[in-house]
């Protein structure tokens, strides 16, 4: 009898292990994150500072550099309280103007 992986567990399990590598905590990144909708100005502080741009297809882009990955997911955490679609997400340790 063999047992098939859990297809959740194992994409879960790849993303913890791709962002637990060592010397990745800590590592300032930027980040662009698009909601669906347009979300007011004054969430900009408690979304730990994220330039809000309310874009012309109806989405906004918050977009801004995170001290590190656990920032992220303090973020990505809010849009979910806050019941917002989350449409995409870019991260990169660098602007993407810096090279």
């Amino acid at each position: 009898m063999s047992v098939l992986p859990l297809v959740g567990y194992t994409l879960l399990n790849d993303l913890w292990q791709s962002t637990s590598e060592p010397g990745k905590a800590g590592v300032p990144m930027h980040v662009s994150i698009r909601i669906k909708g347009h979300l007011d100005q004054s969430w900009q502080q408690w979304l730990e500072g994220l330039q809000i741009v309310h874009e012309s297809d109806g989405t906004s882009r918050l977009s801004g550099r995170l001290q590190d990955q656990s920032a992220l997911y303090g973020v990505l955490s809010k849009i979910d309280r806050l019941s917002l679609t989350l449409l995409s997400l870019e991260r990169s340790e660098t602007r993407p103007n810096e090279g």
